[in-house]
């Protein structure tokens, strides 16, 4: 799943949702998601932990509820979460200047502390570099070379996570 900000996504007079934020006269009009998280420390402690439970699953359930893109408000923190594979090209790849991780706050502080200063992370040239430096491990041999490994350790969380038809 790919997170980016509310005025990525606008709506223009067709019914699907597009992330184009420079055209003119569009209106943010944000998807259905669940309800807000208030910014009292408890409550955010509290969906936190739910979160870090099991991160995989707590997605799903949201993706299951409120489809392949909603949003999430977590305190004042407003946030577009998506696993549309268009829009998810259109800000990894297409448009990906236009579309900044944040580099203040409470998200970002503990994203920082957890992942460092990298792709995930950073914004601008410091990213463009360090995007530059992976993007040879991403060509078609060498995914080739990893697909049996990525296969096997899908199988092995399935095993663990998905109960087997009776």
């Amino acid at each position: 799943s790919l997170a980016m900000p509310p005025s990525a996504l606008l709506t223009d007079p067709q019914p699907r949702p597009t992330l184009d934020s420079r055209q003119p006269g569009l209106t943010p009009q944000l998807p259905p998601g669940p309800p807000a998280v208030s910014s009292n420390p408890i409550a955010v402690l509290r969906f936190a932990r739910e979160l870090g439970k099991d991160p995989v699953e707590f997605q799903r359930k949201r993706f299951a509820a409120y489809g392949d893109t909603y949003t999430s408000r977590v305190g004042a923190q407003l946030t577009l979460v998506t696993r549309d594979p268009a829009h998810i090209v259109r800000v990894l790849l297409e448009d990906a200047q236009s579309y900044q991780k944040p580099d203040t706050g409470l998200t970002s502080a503990q994203m920082k502390r957890v992942l460092g200063n990298g792709l995930v992370t950073s914004n601008g040239e410091l990213w463009k570099e360090q995007r530059r430096q992976v993007q040879p491990a991403f060509g078609s041999q060498h995914i080739r070379g990893y697909a049996a490994t990525m296969v096997e350790a899908g199988q092995r969380w399935r095993a663990r996570h998905v109960p087997s038809p009776p």
